[in-house]
């Protein structure tokens, strides 16, 4: 079992192992008919094919019935490979992308689908605003959040309490990917979670309520989207012109105009101040400044005292991309630009 990577994978070893218990008279002929008869006799093997199932099946309903029934991990198991205690490996390739709470929650990561028709139409969020699951959830599946209370979750998940920012991109996402050390999320207890996009299953009432990005329908959230992401964009643009401007005056202030729409442009001249090389930042899209030249030190030779200034990493970036530069290493005396190289 666990040489395996998919759960799928994991069926055919399981009806093997388990064939000399399921012979004779009566025998159960199915996994599910298995898992219901280990229940009673063995919680480790109930527990393996519990998940199991659940990983490879469709029906949130029916994750829920089954870890429903699965006792309470009375300790956590470490999953490290080399390990040899029988009793500390049993679990290890069963609880792949399943993660135990001690206060009973389970969290079942990367669903690769679920039957949700019944329920509501998750997959057209999905597959109409791939740019909510890939920007915030770097392709992450589906999770299934269990509650023994009964209120599950079915969806896209972040921790409660943290923001959705302004152009709708959570603060953070969950949930990490298990440790080998499946004992580390006992201490997790605390972490709340909550839905961005996905589904409220409450099975007490019967009660299955979307919520996409704190909006009721898939129409509502993609127009909030574009709205917001407009809105950011020209916030954006709007603090960037004030930089930009700000920039540019007080450098033609202190050092010319000459000075500035020559560094403007990544240039140099004999006779530039050196203050412009390092005061002067490029303006990144993430709002980040880049100094286009560093100081590298000093040096003397016969007529004098020199100061030497290399293009910084932007450059580099620009050399790898194709752009050739006129020069690696610029010359600096007496706070001016004598040459370069």
């Amino acid at each position: 079992m666990i040489s395996l990577s998919h759960p799928e994978q994991f069926v055919p070893q399981i009806k093997k192992e388990l064939t000399p218990y399921l012979n004779g008279p009566g025998s159960r002929k199915t996994i599910k008919e298995a898992f219901q008869y280990f229940l009673g006799k063995n919680d480790k093997i109930a527990t393996c094919i519990g998940y199991l199932l659940c990983q490879s099946g469709r029906d949130p309903k029916e994750w829920y019935e089954i870890i429903k029934q699965l006792p309470a991990p009375k300790k956590f198991y470490y999953q490290d490979e080399d390990c040899q205690d029988d009793e500390e490996t049993i679990y290890r390739g069963c609880l792949h992308d399943v993660i135990l709470f001690s206060d009973g929650r389970v969290a079942i990561l990367n669903i690769p689908e679920a039957d949700i028709d019944n329920y509501d139409n998750l997959a057209s969020l999905t597959s109409r605003m791939p740019e909510f699951v890939n920007d915030f959830y770097n392709n992450n599946k589906q999770a299934f959040l269990y509650d023994p209370s009964g209120k599950c979750m079915f969806g896209y998940f972040k921790e409660k309490g943290t923001e959705i920012y302004a152009n709708m991109r959570p603060d953070c996402s969950v949930f990490e990917r298990p440790a080998r050390d499946n004992r580390l999320y006992q201490y997790k207890d605390h972490l709340q979670y909550e839905l961005v996009a996905g589904i409220n299953l409450d099975f007490n009432t019967g009660v299955f309520k979307p919520t996409y990005y704190g909006y009721d329908t898939p129409d509502e959230a993609i127009k909030a989207k574009g709205q917001k992401k407009a809105e950011a964009i020209k916030k954006y643009n709007d603090t960037l012109t004030k930089i930009l401007q700000a920039q540019k005056t007080a450098l033609i202030k202190k050092y010319g105009e000459k000075a500035y729409n020559y560094i403007k442009q990544g240039k140099i001249y004999v006779g530039m101040p050196a203050g412009i090389l390092t005061e002067y930042k490029e303006i990144q899209t993430d709002g980040t400044a880049v100094q286009l030249f560093s100081f590298k030190g000093t040096f003397r030779n016969n007529a004098g005292v020199y100061s030497l200034y290399e293009p910084s990493g932007i450059f580099q970036l620009f050399r790898e991309l194709g752009v050739k530069l006129d020069y690696n290493k610029i010359y600096v005396r007496n706070r001016k630009v004598t040459g370069w190289r």
